[in-house]
Formats: C-alpha cells, sequence, structure tokens
C-alpha cells in the first residue's frame, strides 16, 4: 500500500513539470495594458478607457485547450476625459457600477488560424451587468503580447436604451504587454 502512495505522490511531482502554469497578473506585473472603445455619438466617435483590474493569463499556443484567458475591469475607471460624461456612464442609466461594479471576460475554448501561427479565436464569455454572452473573438498572441479588436452591442448588456444619437455597437480595443 506504502509503495503504491509513493508512486502516485511522484506521479504528481512529475506531472507538475510537464502542466504550464496559471498566472494572475496584476497591474504591477502588466508593462503596459489599454482596453479602449470607441462609440459614435451624434456621428462623433467618442473615445474612452477603462483600467485593467486584473489578466489570468495561460496561454500556450500548442495546448489551447489547457489555454486560459480571463480578466475584469472595474466600471468605475471608465475614462473619456470628460468627467461629467463618465459620472452619467457609471450611473443607473447605463452600468450603473453601484450595483455592477466589474466588467468579466473568460475564455471558454480557442482555435488557431492554420495559417497565421500567432492568430486564434476565442470563445469568450462576456459579463456586463450581470448578463452574460458568448462573444467569438480573433485575437493576437505573441512576444508576451494579446492584443485584440471586436465589437459588441451594448443594447445586448443592458447598457443605455434605444437612442437615435448613440450608436448600438461598441468597438473595444484591447492590448496588454506582459512582463
Amino acid at each position: 500500500m506504502e509503495k503504491t502512495f509513493l508512486k502516485i505522490k511522484i506521479l504528481l511531482v512529475v506531472a507538475t513539470f510537464f502542466i504550464p502554469e496559471t498566472r494572475v497578473y496584476s497591474q504591477s506585473e502588466i508593462k503596459n495594458s489599454k482596453i479602449e472603445f470607441f462609440i459614435k455619438n451624434l456621428g462623433v466617435e467618442v473615445k474612452g478607457s477603462f483600467d485593467l483590474g486584473e489578466a489570468k493569463i495561460n496561454f500556450d499556443k500548442d495546448n489551447l485547450e489547457k489555454s486560459e484567458i480571463s480578466g475584469f475591469v472595474y466600471v468605475k475607471s471608465i475614462n473619456t476625459g470628460i468627467v461629467m460624461r463618465d459620472n452619467h456612464l457609471i450611473s443607473a442609466d447605463y452600468f450603473y457600477a453601484d450595483f455592477y461594479p466589474k466588467i468579466t471576460i473568460k475564455s471558454k475554448k480557442f482555435f488557431s488560424f492554420p495559417s497565421e501561427k500567432d492568430k486564434f479565436v476565442g470563445i469568450f464569455e462576456v459579463n456586463i451587468k450581470s448578463i452574460k454572452k458568448d462573444l467569438s473573438i480573433v485575437f493576437e498572441y505573441f512576444n508576451n503580447t494579446l492584443k485584440t479588436e471586436f465589437e459588441l452591442n451594448r443594447l445586448d448588456f443592458g447598457v443605455g436604451s434605444s437612442s437615435f444619437s448613440l450608436s448600438d455597437n461598441v468597438k473595444i480595443k484591447i492590448q496588454i504587454d506582459l512582463k
């Protein structure tokens, strides 16, 4: 019986060398991060950003099934350059940050592009205001940098209401450079 336990212990120790470690990256471990959004208001593009709260990245191009990417931003970190607008966006009219403080994203599955070694498609669960939607997002991952650009419909997540002046679609750009 002791030999069986010893074999199991040895197997577990050896296996840990072959299982990639999931890293949680805090702001201090991220060289640079940009989470920007663009939306048209009265036909004029408005740019804003969020600060990255946390990122959890365990990505192995050769083992997509074991890979994972997730992260969140604090809604109150929104910055459009106009404090009055930012305050309106975090209010109950839009993000309701006091009740829904985070926007999260979590990978579910990855696919590679056979012709492009650094380009991937991920199925990500995006959670805004406790409304979860799966989005197919194309991204690049190379030299410890994750980069993507995609669109989502704000109304799908209950952010604001239908408006003649404000576009429903929001373009999101994310770049995270790891140390």
